[in-house]
């Protein structure tokens, strides 16, 4: 204990307020709020706190123990044991760092494939501004102007403006490293922008994309950053699924939302596409294991743990040669229903 704590028997009080002078501030009121529930007679939990030794060293500590009582059912003294699992938290937070770095790189990688894509759609509002700006120009010329004509005009204009500015913010906000920010979010246009990012690609790879979402559902308190990222990659390997079955095949994409029965709303993906071989099905979710030639194999692993992380689940049925469906659920939180 001496050694986990840092101090010497000479030095030390041998006191919970001597222990308590060596944790973080910041986490005093979690280990205060676990001793006063001992004092109440409950059940002790595991307690994990930080403390900072005298060269500046953090340290965690997992502590649990018990109270014992004098023949008056006083409480007498406190027993237990502290264990440092400072390695393993630190190991913890280099694999999560690591992880929000693959999920970057990630975005960036799915960015750069449907740069084309969306050059196309901005191309659109862009090439319409000039059309709009052009006959706006031809009726200020008029003898006898039309001002009304011209309102209507000016205000096409606006609109396409707007809309040129709607994808490119969605772009900014979908590539730039960013921290897990919750959000009450209506999981339904969360999926139409993830497809509005998609559909360029989808219609140069002359893929039809259905869509069946429940109406009404309730606001879910997510990440909408990660989860629209979650599926756009599951659109994506759809879509990759599509491309590499024979030239004949109707290509189709299915995405379903609907609340389930115990509280949850569930997104599903589906496509008609070549499927994953049985042999592949029990490792396609493990990271660097990919079907692609050019693949990193980090994408669906990624996806589970953004999933896990939202305390959900990532599935999947496939049929080799029929298609595949990859579902995720997100629980609805008692206040968001």
């Amino acid at each position: 204990m001496y050694r986990i704590f840092g101090v010497t028997p000479e030095i030390f009080e041998h006191t919970m307020i001597a222990i308590g002078d060596l944790i973080l501030p910041e986490d005093l009121d979690l280990r205060n709020s676990w001793l006063n529930d001992s004092l109440k007679g409950e059940d002790m939990r595991e307690l994990v706190f930080r403390i900072r030794l005298s060269d500046g060293t953090i340290r965690f500590i997992c502590s649990t123990g018990k109270l014992q009582y004098d023949a008056l059912n006083n409480p007498l003294r406190f027993v237990g044991c502290s264990q440092d699992i400072s390695e393993r938290k630190y190991q913890e937070q280099q694999d999560t760092e690591h992880l929000n770095q693959l999920a970057h790189v990630t975005r960036l990688g799915l960015m750069g494939e449907m740069a084309s894509g969306i050059a196309h759609e901005v191309n659109q509002p862009l090439t319409a501004i000039a059309t709009y700006t052009q006959a706006s120009l031809n009726l200020m010329k008029a003898e006898h102007p039309n001002l009304e004509k011209l309102a209507e005009v000016a205000y096409k204009t606006q609109q396409q403006a707007l809309r040129a500015g709607q994808i490119i913010n969605r772009m900014r906000e979908f590539v730039k490293s960013n921290t897990k920010q919750s959000l009450d979010t209506d999981l339904n246009e969360l999926i139409q922008d993830a497809i509005s990012l998609c559909l360029p690609k989808l219609k140069q790879s002359n893929i039809t994309l259905s869509l069946q979402l429940q109406d009404s559902l309730p606001l879910i308190n997510i990440d909408h950053i990660q989860i629209e990222q979650v599926i756009i990659n599951l659109i994506r390997n759809s879509e990759d699924a599509l491309n590499s079955c024979s030239e004949n095949r109707q290509k189709e994409i299915s995405i379903y939302s609907l609340l389930t029965p115990n509280d949850s709303i569930e997104v599903r993906v589906k496509d008609n596409g070549s499927g994953i071989p049985e042999d592949q099905q029990q490792q396609i979710l493990m990271p660097f294991y990919t079907t692609k030639a050019e693949g990193m194999g980090m994408g669906l692993s990624i996806c589970c743990s953004i999933i896990e992380a939202h305390e959900g689940y990532l599935k999947f049925n496939s049929q080799a040669g029929k298609g595949s469906t990859f579902y995720f659920s997100l629980p609805i939180k008692t206040d968001n229903v």
